[in-house]
Parts: structure tokens; sequence; C-alpha cells
């Protein structure tokens, strides 16, 4: 699609921000050919998240076992421990800004006070010591053989950028000097952390059949609403919601109150209550939001 830009075949196409540098200039913050426009501004409202499975789920052999992110401490060790500032130059040549929250930057509703996590392999390695003293998470990190594969819908090169730099930060925790030791806690073995790619359509049954302890997809408004996001992410019988076992009774309750509530403070202080619950109880690792990136011929 690039090429037929260039060669004027087509006046417009989707650019991936990962070939941004192609045409981008960011220090000039200019286009690198004259022929074509390069448009960059504010962000998008599509949100990109891993999620956390917080129920059972089926191994690829048939057993149904206990999640280890069911354990509130592995997942907020797990958002301590990924690199977002890497994942946004690596991954999206800095197009992106990290997500705080289900309503995503720029939208009625949206709240980053709550939301406070960063790299910080100190923070991660003090909550994954606090998982280690948990008899259920320690039996489930070893009914999964001790290795925890995260999975990536194959081709997309953001979400594999993502999922190594994911696995890269957990396993840097698990191998702190500080962390404590692995096989006193209970452990059959050391923790290893790979990722694997997927088919797409293998990766969406994978997802809806919760195949998987942990995956990485994206979420684009229907409306732009923050009902969109809430639904979807918090209440009990979202899209994700249901797949990740997230039903928070105090957040179902405020979901329904802020959908029929007119006056936009009190509905604003609703998603307030939310957003500092799903802080706490952190269902999902937010990822980013895409910055605008778009080309069209001169």
């Amino acid at each position: 699609r690039s090429l037929n830009l260039r060669t004027g075949r087509i006046d417009g196409c989707y650019w991936p921000t990962t070939n941004a540098l192609d045409i981008w200039d960011p220090v000039a913050e200019e286009s690198l050919n004259d022929n074509i426009v390069v448009s960059t501004a504010g962000a998008s409202f599509s949100v990109m998240f891993f999620g956390f499975n917080m129920g059972n789920f089926n191994t690829t052999d048939g057993t149904v076992i206990l999640s280890p992110f069911a354990n509130k401490d592995f997942r907020q060790a797990a958002s301590w421990a990924f690199d977002y500032d890497a994942f946004m130059s690596a991954a999206v040549n800095g197009f992106g800004r990290q997500a705080k929250g289900p309503i995503p930057f720029g939208m009625f509703g949206y709240n980053d006070t709550s939301y406070t996590f960063e790299y910080n392999l100190t923070a991660a390695v003090e909550e994954w010591n606090l998982a280690l003293t948990d008899t259920d998470f320690v039996d489930s990190m070893n009914d999964m053989g001790n290795t925890m594969t995260i999975y990536y819908n194959s081709g997309n090169t953001v979400r594999e950028q993502g999922s190594l730099l994911l696995a890269d930060g957990l396993a840097n925790m698990t191998s702190h000097a500080d962390a404590d030791d692995q096989i006193a806690a209970g452990m059959d073995a050391e923790m290893s952390f790979t990722t694997q790619a997927l088919e797409w359509s293998n990766y969406l049954d994978h997802i809806r059949n919760r195949q998987m302890p942990i995956f990485f997809v994206g979420w684009a408004p229907d409306y732009a609403d923050p009902d969109n996001y809430v639904y979807p992410f918090c209440y009990h019988v979202g899209t994700y919601a249901q797949r990740i076992a997230f039903n928070n009774s105090d957040v179902n309750d405020y979901y329904l109150l802020a959908k029929a509530e007119a006056d936009l403070e009190v509905r604003k202080e609703y998603y307030d209550r939310i957003n500092d619950i799903l802080a706490e109880e952190s269902p999902y690792l937010w990822v980013y939001q895409a910055t605008e990136f778009r080309t069209w011929r001169a």
C-alpha cells in the first residue's frame, strides 16, 4: 500500500506506525516525501490492553485449572513489570500514549489519577513476593507446568512486541535479586515466560473459550461515550468482563447508575468510583492509546 501511495496509484492508505519512520522525520516533524502529507495529532479512542483471566481456563489438553491471575498481587506485579515507555518507542515509534483505565483519554469520564502503574521492577517484585505466599497461586503455576505462554495474533508486530516485553518483564521480576525463592515457596520449578503466535481465528477462539490465562487485544468504540467502554470491560456480562471472569457488585451498580444518570457531574462521579476499583483490582493491563498517524497524497 505504501508503495502505491508513493507512486500515485492510490490517494491515501493506512500506514502502520511500526513503519512510521519510513515516511516521517520525528526531529523536523515533517514528511520525508513532498508528495505525501503526514498528519499527526491527538490520541484516538482505540485502546490496547492485556486481559488477565481471573477465573478458570482450559488448557490445550482439556484440563481446567485456576488461572494464576486470580491472584491480585500477581496482576499488579505484571502491571508494574511491563515497560510502557519501551513499548511506545519500539512498537509504535512514539505514536501512542499509555492508557490509564477503561475510559480513553479525551473522552468524558477519563480520569488518570487512580491508575499509577509504570515500569517499576522494585514494585513488581514486592507484589510477586506477596503472590508467592498464596498456596492457590503457587498451585496454579505448578498446574501450568511452571511455564506461562503469552499468545498474540500472528502478523501483528505491535502485539508481538508487547507480548515479548511483558514476558521479559516477568522473567526479570522473578529472577530479581530481591525476589523470594520460588522453590522454597512451593514451586515445582522456577517459572519461565514465553510467547507464541496464533492465527487470528484461532486466537479469537482461544479468548472466547477461555483457553489462555492472558490475552492482548484492542477495543475501538461503536459510539463516543464511556458507556461503550465501561460495559464491555467492567460490567459483569460485558464482552471482556465475561472472558476474564470479572464481576464486582459495586462496579455493576455504578455502571447501571451512570448509564441512567442525566446529570453529568453525578455521572462522572460514578465513573470515577469505577476507575478507583479497576485500578485497585487490576483486571487489565492498560497498554496504550494510538495517536494519529495518517497519510495521503499532497
